[in-house]
């Protein structure tokens, strides 16, 4: 399997370290592990063994300045081990949410369908794109590598206001989405001389103006992002999770609009091949033809915080995978929790992937959906109470645990 360009995913440095402990309760760190996985030995191994080409690297995980200034000379430290390995760097800034604790007097903050800030997991406050002092924050990041040798700038996580419910049979939102910030209020008034609906099912016009909005909100963050970026000769990018969901809907986001604007693609779904789950990624490589883009993809078992390190098998899924389907393969580096500790891959134990004679791909990927026979007036309220339910759910260790016990039963 010989692939033009093959990419690593991976967090490094203190930073990490800080966002898993932010994010997670008590978590057990493997430090040196973290830490030594911009090391050039490190590098040059991943290089031999996979054939890296494209190293997504920590630079922002949207704490403040002065906390990160830690992370920032991390990383640029050792790019010099990037360059003599012949690796590509794209600089990794956390997307549309902050550390809300360092960032109280900030009035960037996205708000939900009865006017309260949105959590992004514990310790995080979701962010509106409309916000020009939100931009302004995310341009600074970017000028601020204009000296350094640094080949891509990524923007993780792109989602504007209350993320939605995965599509319905129907095809019907039912779930508020977006930001009714007054930024948000006054911008959709002036565009349509109403207000922002509260209740997608009942203004299901209003809504599809709405959802516009939205995606055009978007877009045009992305559009400042891209072209400040390119004109400092880097490439750009964003994470876009599950394309198999209706991203104009679930995240604000146009995929034809985003391949307009970004220099790759750049998918992250839960499909890795499993003997006790038929799934594949097959649409992925439809992406690929439709928006004539590069795309790299990663695959997840379970998802962050759920997956213990990656077998030699694994790994020769992902390449037999990319290979079959004409992406490019995108390695999961990081976040890997192995008997309770949080590691990055380990690759002394990892040798060159081979195409696997037991992957057979299954054409139909695993899809969600929710029934629309719920009651109208539990779909009202949970509409109206995600956010808060959402926070519930990260800020709690009980129902956090209690979620991690039901999401291992099921999936």
């Amino acid at each position: 399997m010989d692939f033009k360009r093959v990419g690593y995913y991976c967090w490094g440095g203190p930073g990490t370290s800080r966002m898993i402990k932010l994010k997670y309760f008590n978590p057990h760190l493997d430090t040196n592990s973290i830490n030594s996985s911009y090391n050039y030995d490190y590098l040059l191994r991943i290089k031999e063994v996979f054939g890296v080409t494209d190293f997504w690297a920590t630079y922002s995980w949207g704490f403040d300045d002065e906390t990160e200034k830690e992370d920032r000379n991390f990383l640029f430290d050792r790019l010099q081990n990037f360059q003599k390995a012949g690796i590509k760097v794209h600089a990794y800034i956390q997307g549309p949410n902050v550390v809300y604790s360092q960032f109280k007097d900030k009035a960037w903050y996205a708000k939900d369908a009865t006017g309260k800030l949105i959590p992004y997991y514990r310790g995080r406050k979701v962010v509106c794109l409309n916000n020009p002092g939100f931009l302004e924050a995310v341009l600074q990041k970017i000028n601020s590598l204009k000296n350094q040798d640094i080949g891509g700038i990524f923007i993780d996580n792109i989602q504007m206001g209350q993320m939605g419910f995965p599509k319905l049979k129907k095809g019907e939102p039912f779930a508020f989405v977006g930001c009714t910030c007054e930024i948000c209020r006054s911008s959709f008034f002036q565009r349509t001389g109403e207000s922002i609906p509260l209740d997608f099912e009942r203004d299901k016009e209003r809504a599809k103006e709405y959802l516009q909005f939205r995606v055009d909100s978007t877009t045009k963050f992305i559009k400042e992002v891209s072209d400040l970026s390119h004109l400092l000769n880097m490439e750009f990018g964003t994470n876009s999770f599950d394309p198999k969901f209706k991203t104009t809907y679930m995240f604000g986001t146009s995929l034809r609009q985003l391949a307009q604007y970004q220099d790759y693609l750049l998918f992250e779904t839960h499909n890795l091949p499993r003997p006790q789950r038929k799934s594949s990624a097959s649409y992925i490589g439809a992406l690929t033809k439709k928006y004539k883009k590069p795309v790299f993809h990663i695959s997840y078992k379970y998802g962050i915080g759920y997956d213990e390190e990656f077998s030699q098998e694994d790994i020769n899924y992902t390449f037999t995978e990319a290979d079959h389907y004409g992406y490019y393969p995108l390695i999961k580096g990081s976040e890997y929790v192995t008997k309770g500790i949080w590691h990055n891959l380990n690759i002394d134990r990892i040798k060159k992937p081979e195409r696997s004679l037991e992957y057979h791909p299954h054409l139909k990927p695993v899809i969600m959906k929710y029934s629309t026979k719920t009651p109208r007036l539990f779909r009202k309220i949970i509409s109206r109470r995600m956010g808060r339910l959402y926070t519930l759910f990260m800020e709690s260790r009980l129902f956090r645990k209690l979620f991690g016990w039901i999401y291992s039963k099921v999936v």
